[in-house]
Protein backbone atom coordinates (compact mmCIF):
# COMPACT_ATOMS: atom_id res chain seq x y z
CA UNK A 1 0.00 0.00 0.00
CA UNK A 2 1.37 3.54 -0.94
CA UNK A 3 2.04 6.37 1.31
CA UNK A 4 -1.56 8.58 0.98
CA UNK A 5 -0.58 11.53 -1.77
CA UNK A 6 0.16 14.88 -0.63
CA UNK A 7 -2.13 17.62 -2.62
CA UNK A 8 0.27 20.61 -3.73
CA UNK A 9 -1.25 23.75 -4.98
CA UNK A 10 -1.00 22.55 -8.76
CA UNK A 11 -2.74 19.72 -7.79
CA UNK A 12 -5.10 21.10 -5.30
CA UNK A 13 -6.86 24.44 -6.68
CA UNK A 14 -8.34 26.96 -4.53
CA UNK A 15 -7.45 29.18 -2.01
CA UNK A 16 -3.14 29.62 -1.88
CA UNK A 17 -2.20 30.92 1.36
CA UNK A 18 0.83 31.94 0.13
CA UNK A 19 -0.26 34.01 -2.37
CA UNK A 20 -1.94 35.99 0.49
CA UNK A 21 0.73 36.38 2.85
CA UNK A 22 3.99 38.20 2.27
CA UNK A 23 7.25 39.85 3.62
CA UNK A 24 7.68 43.42 4.27
CA UNK A 25 11.01 44.26 2.94
CA UNK A 26 12.31 47.71 3.29
CA UNK A 27 13.88 49.65 0.57
CA UNK A 28 17.75 50.61 0.30
CA UNK A 29 16.87 53.41 -1.65
CA UNK A 30 14.14 55.23 -0.86
CA UNK A 31 13.23 53.49 2.49
CA UNK A 32 9.45 52.83 1.82
CA UNK A 33 8.29 49.19 1.74
CA UNK A 34 7.16 46.51 -0.57
CA UNK A 35 5.73 43.13 0.30
CA UNK A 36 6.85 39.69 -1.66
CA UNK A 37 4.69 37.35 -1.48
CA UNK A 38 5.81 34.01 0.16
CA UNK A 39 4.55 32.11 -2.77
CA UNK A 40 7.18 34.59 -5.28
CA UNK A 41 9.93 33.38 -2.62
CA UNK A 42 9.26 29.72 -2.99
CA UNK A 43 9.75 30.05 -6.77
CA UNK A 44 12.36 32.24 -6.44
CA UNK A 45 13.75 29.09 -4.66
CA UNK A 46 12.69 27.08 -7.41
CA UNK A 47 14.56 28.89 -9.26
CA UNK A 48 17.49 28.73 -8.01
CA UNK A 49 17.25 25.25 -7.56
CA UNK A 50 16.42 24.59 -10.85
CA UNK A 51 20.27 26.18 -11.98
CA UNK A 52 19.64 30.28 -11.88
CA UNK A 53 23.10 31.25 -13.00
CA UNK A 54 23.49 34.57 -11.21
CA UNK A 55 25.51 34.95 -8.09
CA UNK A 56 25.07 38.49 -7.59
CA UNK A 57 22.09 40.06 -5.87
CA UNK A 58 21.71 43.13 -7.75
CA UNK A 59 21.53 40.99 -11.33
CA UNK A 60 18.73 38.60 -9.85
CA UNK A 61 15.94 39.65 -7.55
CA UNK A 62 14.72 35.62 -7.16
CA UNK A 63 18.03 35.30 -5.60
CA UNK A 64 17.29 38.21 -2.81
CA UNK A 65 13.73 36.77 -2.78
CA UNK A 66 14.90 33.61 -1.99
CA UNK A 67 16.54 34.27 1.53
CA UNK A 68 13.47 36.29 2.74
CA UNK A 69 11.97 33.21 4.39
CA UNK A 70 13.43 29.61 5.53
CA UNK A 71 11.99 27.03 2.31
CA UNK A 72 12.02 24.47 4.75
CA UNK A 73 9.62 26.08 6.60
CA UNK A 74 7.67 27.00 3.56
CA UNK A 75 7.43 23.93 2.15
CA UNK A 76 6.13 22.37 5.40
CA UNK A 77 3.64 25.27 5.78
CA UNK A 78 2.71 24.47 1.61
CA UNK A 79 2.14 21.05 2.52
CA UNK A 80 0.13 21.34 5.49
CA UNK A 81 -2.23 24.20 3.71
CA UNK A 82 -2.90 21.93 0.96
CA UNK A 83 -3.07 18.91 3.20
CA UNK A 84 -6.02 21.67 5.20
CA UNK A 85 -7.91 22.50 2.09
CA UNK A 86 -8.04 19.13 0.72
CA UNK A 87 -9.57 17.68 4.06
CA UNK A 88 -12.45 19.87 4.02
CA UNK A 89 -13.00 19.82 0.70
CA UNK A 90 -13.46 15.98 1.55
CA UNK A 91 -15.82 17.02 4.63
CA UNK A 92 -17.97 18.91 1.81
CA UNK A 93 -16.65 22.88 2.71
CA UNK A 94 -14.82 25.27 1.54
CA UNK A 95 -11.98 27.76 3.18
CA UNK A 96 -12.37 31.27 2.83
CA UNK A 97 -10.33 34.18 4.08
CA UNK A 98 -12.62 36.28 6.67
CA UNK A 99 -12.22 39.81 8.09
CA UNK A 100 -10.87 40.35 11.51
CA UNK A 101 -13.43 41.32 13.50
CA UNK A 102 -13.64 45.04 14.12
CA UNK A 103 -12.51 46.79 17.56
CA UNK A 104 -12.45 50.11 18.71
Amino acid sequence: MGAPSTPTPSTAPGLDLLQYLAVRVPCAACGQHYEVSLRQVLLSQDLLHEGCPIHTETECLPLTYAALANEGALRDLERSWALLLDRVRMGGFDLTVCRPPLSH
